[in-house]
């Protein structure tokens, strides 16, 4: 199982990383609902994936309740307190966590043995979007791709989600 962010490329490329790497279902929420998504987790998820979602303490509760049946790994490049990442780990939770790269670069990292090489040019979209092209992990996978072709889907993708976000508001 995927939770991820619904709103952004980011969020949206993880949730498609894990699902063709992996076939994960997947849900996805935005930050005023993401206790309710936690709360639809059932014991039948031996592993929970929580991607570009900036936790906090309130979440704490959930992720315990779910760490009693699943393995659980989060994956986020938002700043987080250093003392929630402690108490993540302290709950079992395997956190990948980087500022300087967004999480589906990371997320592709996690997963790229388990997927064909086009996919590397999803977390580029992810890059540019959330302004990380310049990220180390980034730049690798950019410098596989013509950037011009990469600039121009990744308008044309943050455009549509954004169009989408306002059609289904």
């Amino acid at each position: 199982m995927c939770v991820s962010h619904l709103k952004d490329v980011d969020g949206l490329i993880c949730a498609a990383i894990i699902r063709s790497a992996i076939k994960a279902n997947f849900m996805l929420t935005n930050y005023g609902n993401i206790t309710t998504c936690f709360s639809r987790i059932r014991q039948n998820y031996d592993h929970v994936y929580i991607c570009d979602l900036g936790l906090n303490e309130n979440h704490l509760n959930s992720i315990t309740r779910v760490r009693q049946f699943a393995d659980v790994t989060y994956i986020d490049h938002h700043q987080l307190d250093l003392k929630l990442i402690k108490t993540l780990e302290g709950l079992g939770v395997d956190v990948i966590h980087d500022t300087h790269d967004c999480a589906s670069v990371l997320t592709y990292q996690l997963f790229q043995e388990l997927l064909p090489h086009e996919a590397s040019i999803l977390p580029c979209y992810s890059a540019i979007s959330d302004r990380l092209e310049q990220g180390p992990k980034a730049q690798i996978l950019l410098n596989q791709w013509d950037r011009d072709f990469v600039l121009f889907e990744t308008m044309l993708l943050t455009y549509a989600i954004e169009k989408a976000d306002i059609i289904y508001k």
